[in-house]
């Protein structure tokens, strides 16, 4: 049996029990991205919403794409839950919430950085594995000198998805001046790492771009400039892993039962501060054995309702 309480909180009741369970849930305030460059709480997230996603199996990273993915279903549900600590930042998840990782890698001259991946649950993760990883989320930039910044990549800039293995390019023309130099203040003041080139040989103007993808996203999500945004032919063809060294786990530690957002997408993915993970939903599934009923949970992307 089940009972579902009215606020859409869920509790299951006896092992017999049968129909969809969500497993794999993030605490609220956990942060996910959206294919429009903000990080909300997962908790605000409704069905129909667009946020960014990946492909679920196989995972090789090398070939790997983020891909936009449509929310089907939120539940809130109660689970026994884990803060992973990591270099790149800390997330809570229920115990069986499952993280693209690995173990500590050896590189050898045959090898690539982005090789080694599969899913592991919250409480398979040990100190020195590591998780995929995006970029640290970001917050929007409503200061003076992001609209100012803002206005520069609208009037002098340039942002384009190229290819498959190309990723996204971006630039900023300008000649040497103090225009130029406070563009190099600023973007150097949110961490931004770029290179510049002449654009056209003894000419004056130079090429200001920033460094990898997720760099530039994050400038263009942070600062949010209108004609780059909007004139945008969203894609998300970079590939998974490259440019974005992935976090190492410093520990793992049981919090116990507590409240948790199960967040079902299109794509059974999503990025949750940063970090690649699986989405929220599962179904219960019976099947016969020695005369006995046993139950399997599986990922199930359409199961949409309890």
């Amino acid at each position: 049996t089940r009972a579902i309480a009215p606020t859409g909180t869920i509790s299951i009741i006896g092992e017999s029990s049968s129909g969809v369970e969500p497993r794999y849930c993030l605490v609220p305030g956990s942060r996910v991205l959206t294919t429009n460059l903000h990080w909300v709480p997962i908790e605000s997230l409704n069905e129909g919403d667009e946020v960014v996603g990946f492909r679920e199996k196989p995972i090789y990273m090398h070939t790997n794409k983020f891909v936009p993915s449509i929310v089907i279903s939120k539940h809130f549900v109660r689970r026994p839950t884990y803060r992973i600590t990591t270099d790149r930042g800390i997330i809570e998840a229920s115990s069986d919430h499952m993280w693209v990782a690995r173990r500590p890698f050896q590189y050898t001259k045959q090898s690539k950085a982005n090789e080694g991946y599969q899913w592991v649950e919250s409480r398979q993760l040990t100190p020195g594995m590591q998780i995929a990883f995006t970029i640290e989320p970001w917050t929007r930039d409503t200061s003076f000198d992001g609209g100012w910044l803002a206005g520069i990549l609208d009037g002098e800039g340039h942002f384009k998805i190229r290819g498959h293995r190309a990723g996204a390019r971006m630039s900023i023309a300008q000649n040497e001046g103090r225009v130029l130099d406070r563009i190099r203040v600023l973007l150097q003041e949110r961490g931004v790492p770029w290179k510049e080139r002449q654009v056209v040989q003894n000419h004056p103007c130079l090429s200001l771009e920033p460094l990898g993808t997720w760099h530039k996203l994050r400038l263009l999500g942070m600062v949010r400039p209108i004609r780059l945004l909007s004139g945008m032919e969203w894609g998300w063809t970079k590939l998974c892993g490259k440019q974005s060294p992935p976090a190492t786990i410093i520990s793992v530690v049981p919090l116990g039962e507590q409240e948790v957002v199960a967040l079902g997408t299109s794509t059974q993915t999503l990025v949750a501060e940063g970090f690649l993970s699986h989405n929220c939903v599962a179904y219960k599934r019976r099947y016969l054995k020695a005369n006995k009923h046993y139950y399997q949970y599986v990922v199930d992307p359409t199961a949409k309702r309890l």
